[in-house]
């Protein structure tokens, strides 16, 4: 019992199993936004059945999201058995052949899930892939970089149920939140190179581009950043609600972690996980309440997730750390 206990743990480690159905809600919630708009009736994710729609873009975004997680471990392995022993490859709890099982596994899954989704989807689905390796392989260790490429894969992948650029405003969103993150945690596990003000600028000046390409893509394909039903204040008010209890749930979390790499690997997990919060918010906004407890639902399931992994680790007096 221990020992499936211990590989549970380790599986979800390797995985970010928790954090990953916040990437699941992102996909999701376009999903169900194109399914509520009629001009998308030719799109596959619009005609098939929703039992259909929701599994196949939910193992899109997990495979993705597990081949991402898996292939870090993966490739940090040798840097892992001399600063980060307790991480499951260099504990022993799954062998390097083991994990890239599961990078070459996950990444299949995600194919064979984005085909049913349309030629558009798989192609988004390769890029959003391509743009993973390249994170894991050169972009982490350039934070003007990779910060910047990780946004654009959150985006990336949010198109693969509909590649219209209509819902924009979500994606950006989506985006900003993860760059933010990612630029957040990686000054407070204070990783080399830090991040001095002129990659800040790097960062700052690629969060603009690519806001600017995706919102101006939106107002050419919508004739605004999005479709929305309804008045717009009622649909922006659930997630600027989300926006502002983010920060001050992370800025809570900081404050009462007892180290800075505490304080990264919390704010990782939350903000991973948020992203289920922001598309409950933007349902909620769209009087979509049906996907809106769908997507509560994920963030509700990761979060339990993550704490039982967290709690049945340390019966083997080992931490469980989430990072990106």
């Amino acid at each position: 019992m221990n020992r499936l206990l211990g590989k549970f743990v380790a599986l979800t480690e390797v995985t970010r199993a928790g954090m990953a159905l916040g990437a699941v809600a992102e996909v999701w919630l376009i999903a169900l936004l194109t399914r509520a708009d009629p001009r998308y009736s030719y799109l596959p994710v619009y005609d098939m059945p929703l039992p259909t729609a929701l599994l196949c873009t939910a193992a899109t975004a997990l495979g993705l999201f597990a081949f991402g997680a898996a292939l870090n471990d993966f490739l940090d392995s040798r840097h892992d058995r001399a600063f980060s022993p307790y991480r499951p490859i260099p504990a022993g709890d799954l062998t390097s052949a083991q994990v890239l099982v599961i990078v070459v596994g996950s990444l299949l899954t995600a194919f064979a899930a984005a085909l049913p989704l349309g030629e558009w989807a798989l192609v988004l689905c390769l890029l959003s892939a391509a743009g993973i390796v390249l994170f894991n392989v050169a972009g982490k260790y350039l934070p003007a970089v990779g910060v910047v490429l990780l946004g654009l894969v959150h985006a990336g992948h949010m198109l693969i149920p509909n590649a219209q650029m209509t819902f924009t405003l979500p994606i950006w969103l989506a985006m900003t939140h993860a760059m933010a993150i990612a630029a957040i945690s990686y000054s407070l596990e204070d990783k080399r190179p830090r991040i001095d003000r002129r990659m800040m600028v790097g960062v700052f000046a690629g969060w603009i581009f690519w806001s600017a390409a995706l919102l101006f893509a939106g107002v050419t394909q919508a004739g605004s950043a999005g479709y929305w039903p309804g008045e717009p204040w009622k649909v922006l008010l659930p997630p600027v609600i989300a926006v502002v209890a983010f920060i001050l749930v992370a800025k809570l979390k900081i404050a009462r972690a007892k180290s800075p790499k505490s304080a990264a690997d919390k704010l990782i997990r939350y903000g991973s996980l948020w992203q289920a919060v922001y598309a409950m918010s933007w349902l909620i906004g769209c009087n979509l309440v049906t996907g809106a407890w769908a997507t509560g639902a994920l963030a509700l399931i990761g979060f339990t997730l993550s704490i039982f992994a967290r709690e049945v680790a340390t019966l083997f007096g080992k931490p469980v750390g989430w990072r990106g």
